[in-house]
């Protein structure tokens, strides 16, 4: 009788849970974009509320009453979900110390700094109210990265499928579902991105005009900076074209096009890579390129079907043709002006390799670029840049060469996951896929700025969370 009940609790309790946790990671991922990118302080309070309640759901899964019969099957132990779980607690540890143990604060208005008391030999910032923020921010996409983990975790009767021999490599209809929500929202995010840069409207979907950037060329749809529109992207369509291939398998035809499904994954896949031909971004250009060759090397060794193939090739090879015929002679006239590096951010890195020498292990703290280029910037009357146009050396800036490792093993440790058998299992190909869509992401990262953007840095958390759960289809 007491088994009778504690199910009857658990189990409504579990759906409650899981329909909460879809509806909040699916409200949050088609809000950020919109949302003018997260940019404003609205925008990012809102999403890391959004974090903070995800996470607390998630909590309530790992603390509270079982799920019962629903439970999510997770794998055995693995060193890889050990880094990822140890990572987590250490970096909002490391953040929280920097936050408390801050050695000084800064005014904006006045540009200075107010001295603090604080231990030299535990982590701390140069700018107590900036590390703060970034603090909260990294409870949220924690929050986000678990509770999207555990909810795309297979169910007992979805694994009983997935480790049966006829597999054919398809994940449960409701991850699909989620996967198919992404991609239709930044199908129809390059949309208006189109349609306003054919308007030639400088207001950001047509409402507001930015302070920075108030042409059309130089915007992408809601991203005040095109750049950012068009890394948000870059890690959509490689998955896009990692669902087609998916279904393709799974159909089992040599038609080209199949379901609408199927085929809308491949208009969406190849519409999204087009957009950086039609934009002057030359890092957008060269990672969107790059890209292609890798995706189509992907997808060529794994559809031995000559019309499929044939698709492949004719596809990519227009989307590249179109776009160029388009924008050529814009791209062209830029390439000729500038080159493939611009003179200020090469000052910019040379700024931020001294930065990083005067505060290596810890850092000047999470998010106090902004405040400490002013005593590094070259000039005094030099412009005051609050992104560095390289997050790789940003965060070493930051959070010093401690924090960063931290964030370079968790990051190891998501592309390795598929190798732990037990979680979702789905074809080489389209994991292979899925990770070039983070991959993509850490390239851009390189030379500009798009984990700075908290749009860019929550798609990138959820994505790393669903391929943080699959494993290789042997």
């Amino acid at each position: 009788m007491l088994l009778q009940l504690k199910i009857a609790f658990e189990v409504p309790f579990a759906v409650w849970r899981r329909r909460f946790t879809l509806w909040l990671l699916g409200a949050s991922v088609l809000f950020a974009p919109w949302a003018f990118g997260a940019t404003q302080s609205w925008a990012i309070i809102s999403l890391n509320f959004a974090g903070t309640a995800l996470g607390l759901l998630w909590l309530l899964a790992r603390l509270g009453p079982g799920d019962g019969p629903e439970a999510p099957v997770r794998p055995p132990r693995h060193w890889t979900s050990t880094v990822l779980a140890a990572g987590t607690i250490l970096l909002l540890l490391y953040s929280f110390l920097a936050s408390v143990n801050a050695r000084s604060a800064f005014d904006v208005s006045s540009g200075a700094f107010f001295p603090l008391p604080h231990c030299d030999w535990l982590p701390h910032s140069s700018d107590r109210g900036a590390s703060w923020l970034i603090f909260w921010q990294n409870v949220a996409l924690a929050g986000t990265f678990w509770a999207a983990r555990d909810w795309l975790l297979p169910r007992t009767a979805e694994l009983a499928a997935l480790n049966s021999r006829a597999h054919t490599g398809l994940l449960p209809l409701r991850v699909r579902r989620f996967l198919t929500f992404i991609i239709i929202n930044g199908f129809l995010l390059a949309v208006v991105a189109l349609l306003q840069r054919l308007d030639g409207t400088g207001k950001l979907l047509w409402l507001v005009t930015p302070h920075i950037n108030q042409t059309a060329a130089a915007q992408f749809g809601p991203f005040a900076y095109r750049s950012n529109g068009l890394q948000y992207l870059a890690l959509i369509w490689p998955l896009a074209l990692g669902c087609w291939s998916m279904l393709s398998h799974a159909q089992r035809q040599e038609t080209i096009f199949g379901s609408g499904r199927r085929a809308g994954m491949l208009l969406g896949g190849l519409t999204l890579a087009i957009c950086p031909l039609l934009w002057q971004s030359r890092l957008s250009l060269a990672v969107d390129l790059a890209t292609v060759l890798f995706v189509v090397a992907v997808l060529l060794k794994s559809h031995p079907l000559t019309r499929r193939r044939l698709v492949f090739l004719l596809g990519f090879a227009g989307t590249i043709a179109l776009g160029l015929a388009l924008n050529w002679h814009a791209l062209a006239a830029r390439l000729a002006r500038e080159g493939w590096h611009s003179r200020e951010r090469l000052e910019l890195i040379q700024t931020g390799a001294t930065m990083f020498r005067d505060n290596g292990w810890f850092g000047t703290g999470p998010g106090s670029f902004a405040s400490q280029y002013l005593l590094y910037r070259p000039e005094s009357h030099s412009p005051w840049m609050v992104q560095m146009h390289c997050d790789w050396l940003q965060t070493l800036v930051t959070y010093g060469a401690a924090g960063s490792l931290l964030l370079a093993a968790m990051m190891l440790a998501v592309f390795f996951s598929p190798a732990r058998p037990g979680q979702l299992v789905a074809r080489k190909s389209f994991i292979l896929l899925a990770g070039a869509s983070l991959a993509g992401g850490l390239a851009h990262a390189l030379v500009d700025f798009p984990f700075q953007v908290y749009s860019i840095q929550h798609l990138f958390v959820v994505l790393a969370a669903f391929i943080s759960v699959l494993s290789f289809k042997h």
